[in-house]
């Protein structure tokens, strides 16, 4: 429909306009400290029923609050997770002899709209920069913060 394409060459336009400005953005938030680096576990589990409640327990005893978490299976079941408590979680996960590594994570706050993350995620692939993984960490008001890791 028109309505879709005239919608269509808004954000076209809209993100190279955003996408020009997130280098000056990104050196900004590292001046003001709003990018920051915390750790994602990327655990291997059973796919079976309790597998992911026995991981997030155990994060739970070791005292790690869990600020995001995202989980899939296929061939074996996934979940990656980042705490507010790396050691604690860390120690957690040893403790019950689960398979995991880790990766670093980097913070990013984007403006709560349309098409910031596309231009975000444009902005990182222009620098040559490929993203293993991303999640939604809070919104707050006008802002949206993301975790990502990359290789």
């Amino acid at each position: 429909s028109l309505r879709s394409q005239r919608r269509g060459r808004e954000f076209k336009s809209r993100y190279v306009h955003q996408n020009r400005l997130f280098c000056p953005i990104r050196q900004f938030q590292d001046v003001m400290g709003l990018r920051g680096f915390m750790e994602e576990f990327m655990i291997s589990m059973d796919d079976a029923p309790g597998a992911l409640a026995s991981v997030t327990g155990a994060i739970a005893e070791a005292g790690a609050n869990i600020l995001a978490v995202s989980a899939i299976a296929r061939q074996c079941a996934t979940a990656c997770i980042i705490t507010d408590d790396a050691d604690a979680t860390r120690a957690a996960l040893d403790g019950m002899g689960a398979d995991y590594s880790t990766r670093q994570v980097h913070k990013a706050s984007l403006p709560h709209e349309a098409g910031s993350l596309a231009a975000f995620t444009g902005s990182v692939a222009a620098e040559g920069t490929n993203i293993r993984s991303l999640q939604i960490l809070g919104v707050d008001g006008e802002n949206a913060v993301v975790g990502y890791t990359t290789d």
